[in-house]
């Protein structure tokens, strides 16, 4: 079996970078194994001197001489060879690609059965998950495939979950298998979470978030994410006191407090906390609105002029809705119109992995393209510019060519979403108005059996003459017109909070 001379040279040249600070060491037992084939008379003059060059640590002349191993090597040294690389593929940082090629071999049973692969295990089994997790690599549809057949032990098992991230009902089913809490446990949650509210499970829902957050321990980020979805859980359930709070537990400073603030506000709309909820409507009004996309924080707050009979307040408070989301339409209509669409406001986990995951394949990209410069002047019998290196350049151009579409749809997607969200808070806002003719009539009407009406009623006549004093009064012909309306101060105090 020919061992790919693009991913062993790629990963034999990690040894020369002796600035890394996170250099994994290559496992003695594949230490040992090198050292007892070095004299073996299976193997040629040039392979031999490879593994003294690499048993030496001279990792940057074993890397450019990789042509005297490939199709050279036994069989039987296959395994050993392929868990050598995925050593020190990581240790020059070139994770996509490490990725990519222990998927390949987690389908070899030759491979998985090896020794070899049995110490490299061993070796990442605590690291690996936390590294393709921060690095943010990607799964192709392929892979995914690929993994769907293996099983879920060991370093197969983690792969497939990570995998599963997006998966929904795969995310439910790597959540059954995982053995312990993996760095994106708390998104399968999520995933999981959203494909049973879907099927009208809220009950399920809770209970697979409520697992989850238990297993956050102190990841305090991964604990707001999964205490705003259970505060929405429970709103949807109507336990607004259970829904509060689970939104009161979000850090106010985290990614998700703005978003857990903003929905607060229609809990404490329907539980009547108005206190709360005209504080926390002015403070994001005055500081974020302008910055951050929050088109409904204006609909409650003007629906809770309306139920104080504030009308002046109100008035105010439609002006403003229209001024603010009239700006993010106009951004979201150039974003969805622009060719590549930009980062939007509100980016999710989603999209900002791809933008993550664009920057690290890039910089693997530059790396490595570095290393075919040099291999120019690799020590002979590596001669000229060696084409492994062009081959893995290749290779990641296309995850970079890749990335840089999906990027702009996963953009583009949140930009949809924007403009589906203003939309709707655009109709409610329409209901809000319909809504404050109809207090405005009821504050006019006399109610003569409500000793409070009555009393409001003899008081009219002294506020209308006082109010006549300072401006002109008209008596009254039957016909209201809009700024008329918006301006009424209304007597009939009994039908407000």
């Amino acid at each position: 079996m020919r061992f790919t001379k693009a991913i062993v040279l790629t990963t034999v040249l990690a040894w020369a970078s002796a600035g890394l600070s996170n250099v994994m060491e290559l496992p003695q037992a594949l230490k040992d194994s090198w050292s007892k084939e070095v004299n073996s008379t299976e193997l040629e003059y040039n392979t031999k001197t490879w593994i003294r060059t690499l048993l030496d640590g001279n990792y940057q002349d074993a890397a450019h001489n990789w042509s005297s191993v490939d199709g050279v090597l036994p069989e039987r040294l296959t395994p050993l060879a392929d868990a050598t690389y995925l050593v020190l593929a990581l240790n020059n940082e070139l994770y996509q690609t490490s990725f990519n090629r222990m998927v390949v071999l987690l389908g070899r049973s030759s491979f998985t059965k090896s020794a070899s692969w049995r110490s490299v295990e061993a070796t990442l089994t605590q690291s690996y998950p936390a590294i393709i997790n921060d690095k943010a690599v990607t799964v192709s549809k392929e892979q995914q495939a690929a993994l769907g057949k293996l099983p879920w032990a060991g370093m197969a098992g983690v792969l497939k979950s990570f995998a599963a991230n997006r998966g929904g009902a795969l995310a439910t089913d790597a959540l059954k298998n995982e053995t312990r809490v993996l760095p994106w446990t708390h998104r399968l949650a999520l995933s999981a979470a959203l494909d049973q509210a879907k099927d009208e499970n809220l009950d399920q829902a809770i209970q697979t978030l409520s697992a989850a957050y238990k297993k956050a321990g102190d990841n305090a980020s991964a604990k707001d994410q999964l205490a705003l979805a259970l505060g929405r859980m429970y709103y949807q359930k109507a336990d607004l006191k259970t829904a509060e709070e689970w939104y009161s537990k979000i850090s106010a400073k985290s990614p998700e407090g703005l978003t857990a603030n903003e929905e607060l506000l229609w809990v404490w709309l329907r539980n009547g906390n108005t206190d709360h909820l005209r504080g926390t409507a002015a403070a994001i009004e005055s500081n974020y609105l302008t910055t951050h996309f929050m088109p409904e924080s204006l609909v409650v707050k003007t629906i809770s002029d309306l139920k104080l009979c504030q009308f002046d307040t109100a008035k105010r408070d439609f002006g403003a809705f229209l001024e603010t989301n009239r700006d993010w339409a106009k951004r979201i209509d150039q974003a969805l119109k622009a060719e590549t669409a930009p980062l939007p406001p509100n980016a999710d986990w989603y999209a900002l992995s791809i933008t993550t995951s664009l920057k690290e394949r890039s910089k693997e990209l530059e790396r490595v393209k570095a290393l075919a410069a040099e291999s120019v002047a690799a020590a002979v019998p590596a001669v000229g510019r060696q084409k492994h290196w062009d081959d893995v350049a290749k290779d990641l151009t296309g995850h970079v060519t890749r990335l840089t579409t999906q990027q702009s749809s996963e953009y583009r997607r949140q930009w949809r979403n924007n403009s589906s969200m203003l939309r709707e808070a655009i109709r409610k806002m329409q209901f809000v108005k319909v809504e404050m003719a109809s207090q405005s009539d009821a504050g006019a009407k006399a109610h003569p059996e409500s000793d409070t009406s009555a009393t409001d009623a003899k008081k009219a006549v002294t506020v209308i003459d006082k109010a006549g004093e300072s401006g002109w009064t008209f008596p009254a012909d039957d016909e209201e017109w809009l700024d008329e309306r918006l301006s009424m101060r209304s007597t009939g105090s009994s039908v407000c909070l």
